[in-house]
């Protein structure tokens, strides 16, 4: 069985490394899509009292921007308290 990380466990600085490099041979701009877990301990699993806060997410669309992304399409938050995973899912897609 096949296991993509799902984006919402993805440092999104990633995210914008993959569509800025493809943003390169595309025309038009690519609809990219930011999703920022505000659970502690998710990015930095040496810090696990650390959370992204606004500068961190301010950061991550200045490199966006920098890196040549034409478009951030959503910025959307796990928010703290709703992230569950299934106990029945070891992995879902994004």
């Amino acid at each position: 069985m096949w296991f993509y990380q799902e984006n919402k466990t993805l440092l999104q600085d990633k995210v914008v490394e993959a569509v800025a490099a493809m943003q390169q041979w595309i025309d038009t701009g690519i609809s990219m899509e930011l999703i920022f877990n505000l659970n502690q301990g998710v990015y930095f699993p040496e810090e696990p009292e650390r959370a992204l806060n606004a500068r961190d997410i301010f950061a991550t669309l200045i490199k966006a921007w920098g890196a040549g992304c034409k478009a951030v399409y959503y910025i959307r938050t796990v928010q703290k308290d709703t992230f569950k995973e299934a106990d029945n899912c070891s992995s879902c897609a994004n």
